[in-house]
């Protein structure tokens, strides 16, 4: 989602529409970051149990679908819809994340939380330098979200074919809350 300063310009010309009329994008972004988060939260809590690692992967391959298509869409409305996806499922993986962080380490989990942050710190400060030195050698800067989609979909790919031959029995009693901290019980 970083990267959408420096491609906006361009995501405008594909709409075919100023860079001043693209502002509803933001709207569609700020509300899928919201629901993702809450999404998450409510099925790790509900029916995610047991899987979460799936739950996971999917969120990190409909991401990596919504960066693929970025650069195809053409109107405000699809370019929209598609930065809804992305947000919704960036802020998904986050409140994932860090869930599982919280499971695995309880009450060690301190750094090893903030590490998650710094990654999705240290992707947004990386991502608009990309898109920019695609500009400088005259590409399209929107095809820089096919170099952030594309290793969230091996990784996607290779937790998801994992998570089916790991046996998850630390996680199969449901999950305590000691001390405002999931824990194992």
């Amino acid at each position: 989602i970083g990267v959408l300063g420096p491609v906006l310009p361009t995501l405008a010309e594909h709409a075919g529409v100023r860079p001043e009329d693209m502002s509803v994008v933001f709207v569609f972004r700020g509300c899928g970051s919201m629901l993702g988060a809450i999404s998450a939260g409510y099925a790790m809590d509900h029916w995610a149990r047991n899987c979460p690692h799936k739950l996971f992967a999917a969120c990190l391959l409909l991401k990596s679908c919504a960066g693929l298509c970025l650069p195809l869409m053409d109107s405000v409305g699809k370019i929209g819809v598609v930065l809804l996806g992305w947000a919704f499922c960036s802020n998904a993986v986050n409140a994932i994340g860090g869930t599982l962080v919280c499971i695995r380490y309880g009450k060690q989990m301190g750094a090893k939380y903030n590490a998650i942050n710094a990654a999705f710190g240290t992707g947004a400060l990386i991502a608009p330098m990309l898109a920019e030195q695609f500009t400088a050698a005259g590409w399209d800067p929107t095809y820089a979200t096919w170099c952030i989609a594309i290793p969230d979909l091996f990784v996607g790919i290779g937790i998801g074919l994992t998570s089916f031959q790991v046996v998850r029995s630390d996680l199969a009693e449901p999950l305590m809350v000691e001390d405002d901290v999931r824990c194992r019980p």
